[in-house]
């Protein structure tokens, strides 16, 4: 079967979006001829990996987005990032038309972002004999009012505005309804896309997770805590869905009556003060250490070191950490939506509905406590997050992809 993908963020040795591009590229070449479509940006880090590793059926094609997108690229939550992204994308469309005069392909598939709002153009060029996949699709979930006091000012009215936003664009969006009636298969990335998908556009869409793990990973790093303390990391960007708030004044509860360690991240330098500035208010600082962005491989290193990965965000797919966490073998504990409602389960991790700060603050305290008295359930969780890590690998992933196209491959 060849494939020419459109993955707009692909690259080795990254989380988050980026990694959703490449481990799907690269596993679908065990089985496929793929062609991608990616960001000159990723270019580097794409050539050095595949000098040095094996991937006959793989190659890559770049278009470049310009030093300004590719800024606003890593400025997570740009609304200008879209101009320039919605130019890429009609490069991107020229380009498979060129490919397509040179090559047979059997699926065009639209990856990423996986943003709903820009779902690019090659949807355009479906034929007859050729299909269309779409996703996975997201960003549909809306950020929880209850939760809005617990913000910043500025965070706040950007939460609420993107709410406005949001539904604004899910009714009137003409160029994604005509990608996914145009698609021979949309997959979404939550149940809570797969809804909205359905009420929006009357289209069924298949619930798949934009990302998996890697079974190995943990055979690779040291993992064991060796510290009479309860080790929890939280790991992510300093940006509203996110809620580090939450999970500091957790860990602060959670401190008055266990020892604990707790390590953040992820923090941007300019928002370092304000994260200490609440550490000092709600922790024991001496038992809390603040990281800015590292090397995925010291993040892991961390996380490895570690015995339980706190996930306070309200607006997630599933994300690269809780995946490698459990493929690290560590439990999460999380709020019980998106990503983590359909994904993760009771053997490896403990799940908090979303009502409002004060019961999240109070039930991640609760959940804290827990297992840092119960060694015992901690231990068990452990187990359950390796085993979930198996269900969740991204070559059993990939299969079921494979599965998907030749459905719709006659």
């Amino acid at each position: 079967m060849n494939i020419l993908l459109s993955a707009f963020a692909c690259g080795p040795n990254w989380g988050s979006e980026i990694s959703v591009g490449w481990n799907f590229c690269r596993y679908l070449s065990k089985y496929c001829n793929v062609d991608v479509i990616t960001e000159l940006g990723f270019k580097k880090d794409i050539e050095e990996y595949l000098s040095n590793n094996n991937y006959p059926n793989l190659k890559f094609y770049y278009i470049d987005i310009g030093k300004k997108g590719r800024d606003l690229f890593w400025k997570q939550g740009n609304w200008f990032f879209y101009i320039y992204y919605y130019m890429w994308q009609l490069r991107a469309r020229d380009l498979a038309m060129r490919l397509m005069k040179e090559n047979r392909y059997d699926i065009l598939h639209h990856l990423n972002l996986v943003g709903f709002r820009e779902p690019g153009f090659i949807w355009q060029l479906k034929k007859d004999n050729i299909k269309y996949v779409h996703g996975p699709v997201g960003g549909f979930a809306q950020f929880p009012i209850s939760f809005i006091p617990e913000l910043r000012l500025g965070h706040a009215i950007y939460e609420i505005s993107r709410n406005a936003i949001n539904k604004i664009q899910m009714r009137t969006h003409l160029r994604l309804r005509n990608a996914l009636i145009k698609s021979d298969l949309v997959l979404a990335s939550t149940s809570i896309d797969v809804e909205v998908i359905k009420k929006y556009y009357g289209i069924e869409s298949i619930l798949f997770g934009e990302l998996g793990t890697d079974i190995f990973t943990a055979d690779n790093i040291e993992s064991k805590n060796t510290s009479e303390k309860l080790q929890i990391v939280w790991i992510g960007k300093y940006v509203p869905r996110k809620m580090l708030s939450i999970a500091i004044k957790a860990v602060g509860k959670a401190m008055e009556q266990e020892k604990l360690s707790f390590s953040i991240i992820g923090i941007e330098n300019l928002f370092i003060p304000y994260v200490r500035e609440m550490v000092i208010k709600y922790c024991n600082q001496d038992n809390v250490k603040i990281f800015p962005k590292i090397p995925n491989n010291e993040a892991l290193s961390i996380l490895s070191a570690s015995d339980v990965l706190l996930v306070s965000s309200l607006q997630e797919g599933i994300s690269a950490v809780v995946m490698e966490a459990l493929s690290l073998g560590k439990p999460v504990i999380c709020h019980d939506v998106c990503g983590m409602h359909d994904f993760l389960t009771d053997n490896c991790s403990i799940r908090i509905a979303v009502k409002s700060p004060e019961y999240s603050i109070e039930q991640f305290s609760k959940a804290i406590i827990l297992l840092s008295k119960d060694r015992k359930f901690l231990n068990n969780l452990k187990i359950g997050a390796r085993k979930r890590a198996e269900d969740l690998s991204w070559d059993n992933k990939i299969k079921k992809l494979l599965m998907l196209y030749e459905s719709i491959v006659k």
